[in-house]
């Protein structure tokens, strides 16, 4: 019996060690010294601590673990790193068993090769540790819909701790994730849920609903036979908000486009009025002075034809003098030649010249921050109001303010004329048309405007337009 036990032990795959009391080696069979690459002769009389085959450290740990055992009780079994004499590695599992032979006590090592396992589970964690350091929740199922591997993000994304969630149904869970499958029992549904992705409405723990991005498919073993299901879904709240912000930016830079457009045709169609009103008067004029200049000639009546030539002479004058003026308006030469401030206090000057309108000009602006736009923009804003004050105020004095605040530049324009309501004038005349192109022009630009006035109170018009040229992307549309 002694004999046949003995081969047993002899030819086992498992690594048999017997020890003294001490944790000396005093007898080992093949499979022990084939996984610690040591003979039988080297290992007798010797420790692990003395033979080099794992750091001090653990020799230590499994010296104390050897002699730990009470009698007829096992220890361990406990895992360590084997480090062979040609330099390879192997994870082994210790278990050992103090027995008594004779008077003798000893202890009997059993020693196992886990490498196989071992790396698996390094893999398996590596792979778990990446699964949860993914910014998407990660959920498989088994066939039945049952959750067999739910990654730290899932339980950010949708509440439920892995504890919670392990060996429950997805269906019942997260009902949307499986939305796809409208018909049959669950597993049938599961079946058919072949590779599909889309945005989805979908609920967390505590019952909020957000838009998820979601990417399922199923997993196949080698031989292709199903055995569950992997699902990817991440919250897409912010893009959808994005998109929605950039739908919303096109469609404001679209009415931008429209509204620069509009603007740009009814200075036209104004410009053209007025050069059309022009041309009118003077054909008209020039008419009339014909026909009665050569009637005069015929009559021989050198005086009254000599007095309508200095007539036709006046009114051609005149007509010169207005196409330079609307020619002015389109572009001030002064601008460029003797800049901002100067220009438009030569044009208020002629302004008074002509009209005898007092006007006082206060002006602090820092005309390098102004860029190329700014300026011509201030110019037709003072050149509007002040020709609606001209038309429509009755006023006898017009104060006009320009400051720079930081990265704004305000004007303020004031006068003392009859004033009127704001909110009852009309859009189609002249002085409604001048207002709206000039709120047009300013909101385009990201400016404000904002106008005072009552009747018999006079009116302050307030511009504010920032320093800073604005980008055409981020204009918000107020049309």
């Amino acid at each position: 019996m002694d004999d046949r036990l003995k081969t047993i032990v002899e030819y086992s795959p498992v690594a048999h060690c017997l020890l003294d009391s001490s944790g000396v080696f005093i007898d080992v069979n093949k499979a022990a010294a084939r996984l610690l690459g040591c003979s039988r002769k080297k290992l007798r009389g010797k420790k692990f601590s003395e033979l080099d085959f794992i750091t001090p450290d653990q020799s230590a740990k499994l010296e104390s673990s050897l002699k730990s055992g009470k009698l007829g009780q096992p220890s361990g079994p406990d895992e360590y790193i084997l480090r062979r004499k040609d330099r390879s590695q192997v994870y082994i599992e210790v278990q050992s068993f103090p027995v008594e032979s004779g008077c003798q006590k000893l202890i009997v090592a059993l020693i196992l090769d886990v490498s196989d396992r071992k790396l698996t589970e390094l893999a398996f964690r590596f792979c778990s540790n990446l699964l949860d350091a993914v910014k998407q929740a990660i959920i498989a199922t088994d066939l039945n819909g049952k959750v067999i591997f739910w990654n730290e993000f899932a339980e950010t994304l949708y509440g439920w701790d892995v504890s919670e969630i392990i060996g429950t149904s997805i269906l019942d869970t997260i009902p949307e994730l499986a939305s796809g499958i409208k018909s049959g029992t669950a597993s049938e549904r599961l079946k058919r849920w072949e590779t599909r992705s889309g945005e989805i409405l979908v609920h967390r723990k505590n019952g909020t609903a957000f838009p998820a991005m979601v990417s399922s498919s199923p997993v196949r073993d080698p031989q292709r036979d199903l055995v569950g299901f992997v699902g990817i879904s991440y919250d897409v709240t912010a893009q959808k908000e994005d998109r929605e912000t950039l739908l919303r930016q096109q469609k404001d830079l679209r009415n931008f486009s429209r509204r620069i457009l509009s603007i740009r045709e009814e200075e036209k169609r104004r410009f053209a009025a007025n050069i059309h009103r022009e041309i009118g008067h003077i054909t008209g004029a020039l008419n009339l002075l014909g026909g009665s200049l050569e009637k005069n000639i015929r009559n021989n009546d050198l005086q009254v034809a000599l007095e309508s030539c200095r007539k036709f002479k006046s009114i051609f004058h005149d007509f010169i003098s207005n196409l330079r003026r609307l020619a002015l308006e389109l572009r001030p030469p002064e601008l460029d030649i003797l800049g901002f401030t100067s220009a438009v206090s030569h044009y208020l000057s002629n302004i008074e010249k002509a009209t005898g309108l007092k006007i006082e000009l206060h002006s602090n602006v820092d005309e390098k921050k102004m860029g190329d736009d700014l300026p011509i923009v201030f110019f037709r804003i003072i050149q509007e109001t002040i020709n609606n004050i001209l038309k429509h105020s009755q006023a006898k004095r017009v104060s006009v303010s320009l400051r720079t605040y930081r990265k704004k530049i305000g004007l303020t324009i004031k006068d003392g004329g009859k004033g009127f309501d704001p909110n009852k004038y009309k859009k189609n005349d002249e002085s409604g048309m001048g207002l709206r192109l000039i709120k047009e022009m300013i909101e385009s630009l990201e400016g404000t405007f904002k106008i005072h006035s009552s009747p018999g109170k006079g009116t302050r018009l307030l511009v504010s337009l920032p320093v800073e040229k604005p980008d055409p992307h981020s204009v918000k549309g107020k049309g």
